[in-house]
């Protein structure tokens, strides 16, 4: 087992430690290797060495000797303007002005005034240099600008924005013939309503020839005899109608089936066009009270006394 030293002990320890250190430090005063004011050593001065030689022959070896096309640096004159007004030749007022304590006057729009000028010096040089290598300044006219996207997109941007303009193109072209369309199919009504008034007036004028009122057919001889091509063209359209409903159209898909029916109309038609047609059969049972005096009416007599009922099948009765 340890035992752990006293207190006491532990403290005169360290009082004997700090008179030691006193005594190297006063030591080291009368020596004359420690100097009031000084905590560490000093470093050591740095000896700087300029060796121009080499670095010329460092700085040709860096330097790229490249044509002035790509270098474009310019080194310019103040323009002629600007050295007057240098030289106090031309007088100029300032316009904006800051007085500072022991400076001279300050115009900030001189000094603007002559960055300008030496630009524009250097621009004029600049340009009659490229004009003398051949170099083009100005841009043509479909000229796309350099830019962080490939040549590529550009042309497939362009690409899309035509296809957007065409097709508003031919969405206003659509718009306009829609616009056409309705006008021409309203006046298309109109005229249709137009013609269908004339016919109902005429056939009206014509129900009354027929019922007597009417002495003459004047009527039919008006506006150029318009009216009565009119009648023949109705009458003409009206018997392509019926005939067009006469004519059989077989819905069976067969080889054969329904060429009976086929030839039966054939038949039919033709005999039509030899001797005629018979008349409009259509319409003849109608309730008129001119036609039709009270004597002459037909009773109606239904199917009476008819034996109906579903027929029996083979051997019905034996069951």
């Amino acid at each position: 087992m340890k035992k752990k030293l006293p207190q006491k002990t532990i403290e005169s320890e360290s009082e004997e430690t700090d008179i030691d250190s006193d005594e190297e430090l006063l030591e080291a005063f009368e020596s004359g290797e420690v100097k009031p004011g000084l905590n560490q050593k000093a470093p050591a001065p740095r000896q700087y060495t300029n060796n121009s030689k080499l670095l010329k022959t460092k700085l040709d070896d860096i330097v790229l000797k490249l044509d002035w096309i790509e270098r474009l640096d310019l080194t310019t004159k103040l323009d002629p303007i600007v050295d007057g007004i240098l030289n106090g030749k031309v007088e100029t007022e300032p316009k904006y002005k800051i007085e500072t304590p022991g400076d001279r006057i300050v115009d900030d729009l001189q000094r603007e005034t002559l960055f300008y000028r030496q630009a524009q010096s250097a621009i004029i040089e600049g340009l009659a240099r490229l004009k003398t290598l051949g170099v083009p300044t100005r841009r043509p006219e479909d000229y796309f600008a350099q830019m962080a996207k490939s040549d590529d997109h550009m042309l497939k941007v362009k690409r899309r924005v035509l296809t957007q303009q065409m097709a508003q193109e031919k969405c206003q072209k659509v718009k306009k013939l829609r616009e056409l369309k309705k006008y021409g199919k309203k006046v298309q009504i109109e005229v249709g309503l137009q013609r269908a008034k004339e016919k109902r007036e005429l056939l009206s004028k014509v129900k009354q020839y027929r019922e007597g009122k009417l002495a003459s057919l004047d009527f039919l001889d008006d506006d150029g005899g318009k009216k009565k091509n009119m009648v023949e063209i109705t009458k003409q359209k009206t018997k392509e109608k019926n005939e067009s409903k006469r004519v059989f159209q077989p819905m069976s898909k067969g080889p054969t089936k329904g060429k009976g029916k086929v030839k039966s109309q054939e038949k039919r038609k033709s005999k039509e066009n030899k001797f005629g047609f018979g008349g409009k059969k259509s319409g003849t049972k109608k309730n008129n009270m001119k036609k039709d005096s009270g004597n002459d009416r037909k009773s109606k007599g239904g199917p009476k006394n008819r034996q109906g009922g579903k027929k029996m099948k083979g051997g019905g009765r034996k069951r």
